[in-house]
């Protein structure tokens, strides 16, 4: 069973797995992607598309191992680059763009205004979860390539389906072997982990 549902996806940290609905759109495929690249890191996703009146989040995630003491400060510290990748709590914002883009893969679309809009959901997001207010935390982005893919299909493969018995509502796994600048195949269309930016981001208000 999955230890992570929401309408769109399905991620099992245990197994390392994702999946993701059948006619679901490229940007919805691009955060499946980045949300299997952070489960391969060790990484358990919180949230998928953490709605609030600032807007979206794509994903919220944070390390496996992380354990949260009641007798600490909950001191919240963002963006600081001296910190270890380990402790933060992420929250991920994914861009997916065709081959032939004019925005860099989508960075050139974080601009100041998202990026306060993104300071603002994710201050409001701990003021939700305060238990998790006492974590250094930071702004990561990844940009994915997309290119359709004419000879593939958008049903899962027989081999998916023996493999995945117990999967309701037409979800396709996402291949497990996400690496950066590699093609992999989702449903009708291939698309490429170009990059992951960390500490992406500083507030600046």
């Amino acid at each position: 069973m999955s230890d992570f549902v929401s309408p769109l996806i399905r991620i099992d940290s245990e197994k390392q797995a994702v999946w993701v609905k059948t006619e679901a759109n490229a940007g919805v495929v691009a955060e499946a992607i980045a949300a299997q690249w952070l489960v391969n890191q060790g990484w358990t996703i919180l949230h998928h598309r953490w709605h609030c009146r600032w807007g979206e989040i794509d994903l919220v995630a944070h390390p496996s191992q992380l354990t949260l003491s009641p007798v600490q400060p909950k001191i919240r510290t963002f963006n600081q680059s001296d910190l270890d990748v380990t402790e933060s709590l992420v929250f991920v914002e994914v861009k997916a763009r065709s081959r032939g883009n004019w925005d860099a893969d989508g960075l050139l679309s974080i601009t100041p205004a998202k990026q306060a809009k993104l300071w603002k959901a994710a201050e409001l997001f701990l003021s939700k979860f305060p238990d998790f207010a006492q974590c250094p935390c930071r702004f990561d982005v990844i940009l994915i390539q997309q290119r359709r893919s004419p000879h593939s299909s958008s049903l899962p493969s027989a081999q998916a389906l023996l493999t995945t018995p117990n999967l309701e509502n037409s979800m396709i796994p996402v291949p497990s072997a996400i690496q950066l600048g590699s093609w992999t195949s989702v449903g009708q269309s291939t698309f490429r982990l170009e990059r992951h930016l960390h500490h992406a981001f500083e507030h600046n208000g």
